[in-house]
C-alpha cells in the first residue's frame, strides 16, 4: 500500500522524493538551535549546498536535530500529503479555511479598517471568501460557529484554520511528524510536538473527516490547484 499509493501517481512521486531531500531553505530557522539557525540565515548552508555531497551533509546535519531520517513514503492517506507543500502553502490554506468560516460575519465588516485588516489577512483570497468560498465549508462553519468569539474576527480566523490543519495533522504518524515538523508553520509545530502518532479519539475522528473533506476541497479549487494531480 505504501508504493502503490505513490509510485501509480507519478506527480506524487515526484512531491514525496522531494519531500524526502530537503533543502536549507525548507526549514524555518526559528525551528532551529540557534547556531543552526544563525547559519541558514546567513546564507551559509545555502552555499554549501552548491555540490551534491554538500547537499547530503547540510540535509543530514539538518535533520540530526530534530531526530529524524528521510524514507517516508507512505502516503495512502491523502491527509499525510499535506506534508508536501510546504509552510507558504500550508499558511494561506489556514487562513483562507478560516476566513470561509467566518465570511458572513467578514460580510458584515464594512469599515474601512475592518475591511483592510481582513484584506491583509487574507491577501489575494480576499474576494474569494466572500463570495464563493463560504459554500465550500457549510458543515465545518456550524462547528466552528462558537470557536473563540471573544477574539477579533481576524485572529479568529486565524485561530479556527489552523485548529482545523491540526485536526487532519493529527492523523500523522510520529516518523513523519520528525521529518515534516521543521518546515511546518509556527502555528503547527507545537501539534507536531504533541504526536499521537496517527491514534484519534472516536470522538474527533468524524468532525476529523467533515474538516479535511473542506480543507481538501479548498486546497485544490483556490488555494493551491497545482496540487490537483498529488491528490488525485
Amino acid at each position: 500500500m505504501k508504493d502503490a499509493a505513490v509510485k501509480g501517481n507519478a506527480a506524487l512521486w515526484a512531491a514525496v522524493a522531494r519531500f524526502n531531500a530537503p533543502r536549507a531553505e525548507d526549514f524555518a530557522p526559528e525551528s532551529l538551535p540557534e547556531e543552526s539557525a544563525a547559519l541558514l540565515r546567513a546564507g551559509t548552508l545555502a552555499r554549501l549546498e552548491a555540490s551534491r555531497a554538500g547537499r547530503a551533509l547540510v540535509r543530514a546535519w539538518l535533520l540530526r536535530h530534530w531526530g529524524a531520517e528521510p524514507g517516508f513514503a507512505d502516503f495512502a492517506d491523502e491527509r499525510r500529503r499535506l506534508a508536501l507543500l510546504g509552510r507558504d502553502v500550508l499558511r494561506r490554506l489556514a487562513l483562507v479555511y478560516g476566513g470561509c468560516l467566518y465570511a458572513r460575519e467578514a460580510a458584515l465588516c464594512v469599515r474601512r479598517e475592518e475591511a483592510a485588516a481582513l484584506r491583509a489577512l487574507l491577501g489575494e483570497h480576499y474576494a474569494y471568501v466572500l463570495s464563493r468560498g463560504r459554500l465550500l465549508v457549510m458543515r465545518g462553519s456550524e462547528y466552528f460557529s462558537a470557536f473563540k468569539k471573544n477574539l477579533p474576527l481576524p485572529e479568529r480566523m486565524a485561530g479556527a484554520g489552523f485548529h482545523a490543519l491540526r485536526l487532519c495533522l493529527a492523523f500523522w504518524p510520529a516518523d513523519l511528524f520528525r521529518l515534516a515538523s521543521c518546515r511546518l508553520p509556527a502555528e503547527l509545530r507545537p501539534a507536531a510536538k504533541a504526536a499521537s502518532g496517527g491514534r484519534v479519539k472516536p470522538a474527533e475522528a468524524a468532525l476529523a473527516e467533515l474538516v479535511w473533506t473542506d480543507v481538501k476541497k479548498l486546497l485544490l479549487v483556490e488555494v493551491a490547484p497545482q496540487w490537483q494531480a498529488c491528490f488525485a
